[in-house]
């Protein structure tokens, strides 16, 4: 009996930690358009972004949260993994604030060549960002190697 119980359990964990961060949100994530960056390098399955809007380009509110989370089979493995986001313009702009350590934000780390994995990160959209459209790239790499092992490139909408 007490296995059974153990089993249900850490199944209800499994549920709860999946699903319930998505209900705490403000916007309920949903899918976004995004594009690849090169082909030696990893692109994602798919990307989810808690939007305010439902279709188009992701709208994000200023002074809020949201979350992106990309699924995506790297290519190589990786050990230590490093995360940029930037605008992605004629020249790239860091977005401020961000943390660079992709590990704490993937389901695994270290990254298992082509074995399913996700990264979810929190981006703070600060009061200060102009509101605009804009293009945005993020990039997982190999911190050793200096590998891309992620790239992806979408936009963002600031109200």
């Amino acid at each position: 009996m007490n296995l059974m119980n153990s089993k249900i359990e850490g199944i209800l964990l499994l549920i709860l930690t999946i699903f319930l961060p998505n209900f705490a949100q403000a916007f309920p994530p949903r899918r976004v358009k995004f594009a690849g960056c090169f082909d030696n390098v990893a692109r994602p399955v798919a990307v989810f972004m808690s939007c305010a809007n439902k279709r188009g380009d992701c709208e994000v509110r200023k002074d809020s949260v949201h979350t992106l989370r990309a699924f995506f089979r790297p290519k190589h493995n990786a050990t230590a993994v490093e995360s940029f986001a930037a605008w992605n313009s004629w020249l790239q702009v860091p977005l401020p604030n961000q943390d660079h350590d992709a590990c704490k934000y993937l389901y695994q780390c270290p990254l298992v060549e082509n074995r399913l994995n996700s990264f979810t990160y929190k981006l703070k959209v600060e009061a200060f960002w102009p509101a605009d459209t804009y293009p945005v790239i993020w990039t997982l790499t190999d911190a050793e190697s200096e590998e891309e092992v992620l790239c992806f490139r979408f936009r963002i909408v600031i109200n």
